[in-house]
């Protein structure tokens, strides 16, 4: 749910006119992923490529944002 309300603030819907009636009809799903190992310490803070750390291991979440059309 903080995603979703993030995604509706003034910060990131600038002056958008249709922000509070498409926050209505709008619903969101996700499903989140944790497979992740520690960061090495020596990587902390840094940006890491892929071949240092394993990407793939990281944590994600999948959001899925559905409309409500009817009326």
């Amino acid at each position: 749910m903080a995603m979703f309300n993030f995604i509706f603030t003034d910060k990131a819907m600038k002056e958008f006119p249709y922000r509070d009636e498409l926050k209505k009809d709008m619903g969101i799903s996700a499903q989140g992923f944790l497979n992740a190992t520690p960061v090495p310490q020596e990587l902390i803070g840094k940006k890491a490529r892929c071949i240092e750390y394993d990407c793939s291991q990281e944590q994600a979440a999948v959001l899925q944002f559905q409309m409500n059309l009817e009326k």
